[in-house]
């Protein structure tokens, strides 16, 4: 094969190009032999690249990236090898089969000496997904017997079933079956008999593993709005609402675990729902008393001249978020960084704001909204350069 690119992954987008040129028909001119010849010094090519750019590291060599960018290389070679495996004639197969057996021994090196590098939001390499899948089945039929039928516990089998079923319609992610793997072998080591406290078992199990699904919030918020239905005053309901959430707070997390990290956290959804109703019930209960913090913080915001930001409402929620998650500031809460700053501040579309609905606007930033902050904290820090 003459002008054959440097030996390396680069060789096997060249024979895959090569097949999808020749399809339907089989490639002539090429020698099965000298493909598979090439194919493993191409294999043994990419294992030893990879050495050496972990090697390099110490002279600056961003080595994850490389990883990263390496692993999702392949995976969508061996996408492209499987489409093209289904064209052509018998030889056509044969070679595809070849190019697949050499990714699949790069992948799995990958996988297996540097896993931990790996971000888990790259696509599972498609010779993985069987096995992974086939040994959470089986491990899932062990245990399924042990949720209970709550509701909580017939949503967590349903997500599971569909899961290992391949019914997903999003992309199946290196994290997203390292949780579901995660979450299974969790499954018998829970105590789904204690009745202990506010939450059920299979609730306060969703709660220990991030299960931020949407109808999980719905369920929680539905089951705390009940618990509440018998306090018919409002003063009564917030001081239930607070002893809700100090139990909700109080109960385990296993850090670093998400089932849906695109998503808000169950924790960040369920304090923030906490914050806004216990806000409104105790201000159903005072009125609009001006001696409340919230009322006097406004009034002297308006005698200030409160500072006009040239930023949006939605900007200012993500800035004073971020002031609270990376302890800037020593506040109590997350309500309390925007009840002590907001009534200090205006925007040039609005002179009155509220710290309750900026704070709101924090849980669900829009995109657009992210990238102005990002481009503010850099500018911030090309300044900080310059002092």
């Amino acid at each position: 094969m003459k002008d054959t690119p440097t030996l390396g992954l680069e060789y096997f987008q060249h024979v895959l190009l090569s097949l999808w040129l020749a399809a339907p028909h089989d490639p002539e001119g090429i020698s099965p032999e000298v493909r598979t010849d090439l194919l493993k010094q191409a294999c043994c090519q990419v294992i030893s690249q990879t050495c050496a750019a972990e090697l390099q590291q110490a002279s600056g060599l961003d080595f994850r990236a490389y990883l990263n960018g390496s692993y999702r290389a392949v995976g969508r070679l061996m996408e492209e090898a499987t489409s093209l495996c289904e064209q052509g004639g018998p030889s056509h197969r044969v070679t595809c089969q070849r190019v697949m057996a050499s990714l699949e021994t790069i992948g799995r090196y990958m996988e297996n000496g540097h896993g931990q590098l790996l971000g888990p939001e790259l696509p599972l390499l498609p010779c993985l997904v069987p096995e992974a899948m086939e040994c959470l089945t089986g491990e899932f039929q062990k245990v399924r017997h042990l949720i209970p039928g709550t509701p909580a516990g017939i949503l967590l089998t349903q997500r599971l079933e569909r899961f290992t079923s391949g019914q997903e319609a999003v992309t199946l992610t290196r994290g997203s079956m390292d949780y579901f793997q995660q979450l299974v072998r969790r499954i018998s080591d829970w105590d789904w008999q204690s009745q202990d406290g506010t939450f059920c078992p299979v609730q306060r199990f969703l709660v220990y593993i991030n299960f931020n699904s949407k109808e999980l919030m719905d369920l929680l918020v539905r089951g705390i709005t009940e618990n509440c239905k018998d306090s018919y005053a409002s003063l009564e309901r917030a001081e239930m609402l607070r002893k809700l959430r100090a139990n909700f707070n109080q109960l385990h997390r296993k850090p670093g675990i998400i089932l849906n990290p695109g998503y808000i956290s169950l924790d960040t959804f369920l304090n923030g729902w906490f914050d806004l109703e216990i806000e409104l019930q105790s201000g159903d209960s005072h009125g609009r008393d001006p001696n409340r913090p919230e009322h006097r913080h406004r009034a002297i915001g308006r005698e200030e001249k409160a500072l006009t930001l040239n930023a949006s409402a939605d900007q200012l929620a993500i800035l004073l978020r971020l002031l609270d998650e990376e302890r800037v500031v020593n506040a109590r809460s997350l309500s309390q960084v925007f009840q002590c700053i907001v009534p200090h501040l205006s925007t040039i579309y609005r002179k009155d704001l509220s710290p309750s609905s900026v704070r709101v606007k924090s849980y669900h930033p829009e995109e657009g909204d992210k990238m102005r902050v990002i481009q503010i904290l850099q500018g911030m820090v090309s300044r900080v350069k310059e002092y």
